[in-house]
């Protein structure tokens, strides 16, 4: 398969300067979503910001999404490459990333330095393809799971990856030091509250799970989970491709030696992006299925 290149002198080029275009509120959060969250698609992006317009009459249609993110790239406050994928025919979906010209806006309303985020925005464009599911998944989740706390009235606290991997957290197990780097970190506050740890599992064998299982527990128990998040409770949930993977991953903490094994919960990707809060995760050591905010 053969992906297209920029030639040298298409890479050197200056951002071309916006065509007096306005920018509004809708507008603003797609570039800080795209941002905070590396890559979008257009379904994504869909899901995330253009939903609400389909409940007004006369105002919703399926070329307001296009529209909209076209003139965004045009102006390179969007950065757009094909994803290569191999289909039958048509142009391949567009992935879409931060292009320079939106620097200045998403470093005020995210309180980021401009070459932070211009920094950021390079590395962005050329991300490799070969994790493109892994990040789209980990997008799926949060764009879910921000949508469905919005809708019951809580509020969402996410900490990226990278994030994360800045703070350096490990933890020591049988003589070695072992790093926790979860996909991401997450804190529900309304009527109750929650705080999760996310794996996204789509490939990895129950036996690469249950060693990631084995550094978590003793994270926990040391207090340095609580010391650096301030919870006291803590669930590792991970998110798979698939039910039966997640019923294996289940199988496989309620048969190990773990002390806490309720704390370990999994569920497939498909289930969860359609609704967060309803009764589908396996738990460790447990039969029911449980909810989030049960």
């Amino acid at each position: 398969m053969v992906v297209a290149r920029a030639s040298s002198s298409e890479a050197r080029r200056s951002p071309r300067k916006p065509l007096g275009m306005l920018l509004t509120p809708r507008d603003l959060a797609v570039l800080a979503s795209v941002y905070q969250m590396r890559q979008l698609s257009r379904d994504q992006l869909v899901r995330l910001h253009f939903q609400g317009l389909a409940e007004k009459p006369g105002v919703w249609s399926s070329a307001v999404p296009g529209r909209v993110l076209r003139k965004l790239t045009e102006n390179d406050y969007l950065a757009a490459r094909p994803q290569p994928v191999v289909r039958p025919g048509g142009r391949p979906p567009l992935v879409y990333s931060l292009g320079p010209n939106a620097a200045p806006y998403v470093a005020r309303a995210l309180n980021l330095a401009v070459a932070t985020v211009l920094a950021r925005a390079s590395q962005d464009t050329k991300l490799s393809w070969l994790f493109y599911a892994h990040r789209s998944a980990i997008a799926d989740a949060r764009i879910a799971l921000a949508l469905a706390a919005e809708n019951t009235g809580y509020t969402l606290t996410w900490y990226a990856d990278e994030q994360l991997a800045n703070l350096h957290e490990s933890v020591k197990v049988a003589g070695k030091q072992l790093p926790i780097r979860p996909d991401a970190f997450l804190a529900l506050h309304g009527d109750r509250q929650t705080a999760c740890f996310i794996e996204v599992q789509l490939a990895s064998e129950p036996r690469a799970y249950l060693k990631k299982a084995s550094a978590y527990e003793p994270y926990y128990t040391s207090g340095a989970y609580t010391k650096r998040f301030g919870f006291k409770s803590m669930r590792v949930l991970a998110l798979t491709d698939t039910d039966t993977r997640a019923a294996n991953l289940h199988a496989a903490i309620s048969a190990s030696p773990l002390s806490l094994k309720d704390m370990f919960w999994s569920a497939s990707l498909e289930r969860f992006c359609a609704q967060p809060f309803t009764s589908l995760w396996f738990v460790g050591g447990e039969h029911a299925q449980s909810r989030l905010l049960g």
